[in-house]
């Protein structure tokens, strides 16, 4: 996946290519490009790096890829994150089936504060599962967030949705992995979901 934009300076036009997507990497390039033009340290080394850095680990990563499926770990946990990332992925990616494993672990998530917001940012997916958070007892229950209720009005937008639970683990081969078009597949927590990431891989064998 590529992304391609131009930088004016002093009316001058210059097109680069970069190897992440989306409009908030790019822009966060641009603003290197700036800078290091502005310092005079701006090279061809540099401008070949571009095209081949893979980004840092949690954002975007693609952890598995073959003709059929992407599947990705990213770091989004902000419901206007969740929506951009998952947006920017779908236009590059162009995946006829979306589905997210998402969790709502840091403290504000874990409160209904934002939980209508996560309904409508997650139901850009067609598929969506969520986890109960560690440590959301912690939560006053007045103030946390309703996962049963989220799943219910994700199902009312027309979208599949599931509350993760142990017996994920044990799960026979998902469903829609056989579907046969092509399938991005987005896991999104601020922690790093090793074991639901794991046993969905494992499921790919």
């Amino acid at each position: 996946f590529m992304s391609i934009f131009e930088f004016s300076q002093a009316y001058k036009k210059e097109a680069f290519q970069v190897s992440l997507v989306g409009e908030y990497n790019v822009l966060n390039t641009l603003g290197v490009i700036a800078l290091l033009k502005g310092l005079d340290l701006f090279n061809e080394d540099i401008e070949e790096g571009l095209k081949t850095f893979p980004g840092i680990k949690r954002r975007q990563e693609i952890i598995y890829r073959d003709k059929d499926l992407v599947v990705v770990d990213d770091f989004a946990h902000h419901p206007t994150a969740v929506r951009l990332t998952v947006g920017e992925l779908k236009k590059a990616i162009k995946p006829e089936l979306t589905v997210i494993f998402f969790e709502p672990r840091t403290n504000s998530s874990k409160r209904k504060i934002f939980q209508q917001d996560y309904v409508e940012s997650l139901s850009i997916a067609d598929v969506v599962y969520l986890k109960t958070p560690a440590g959301i007892e912690n939560v006053p229950s007045e103030d946390r967030i309703d996962l049963d209720r989220m799943v219910e009005e994700i199902k009312l937008k027309g979208k599949k949705a599931f509350k993760l639970t142990e017996e994920f683990f044990s799960y026979p081969r998902f469903e829609w992995l056989n579907y046969l078009g092509k399938k991005l597949v987005i896991f999104m927590s601020s922690a790093y979901m090793e074991r639901e990431i794991k046993g969905f891989l494992a499921q790919l064998s």
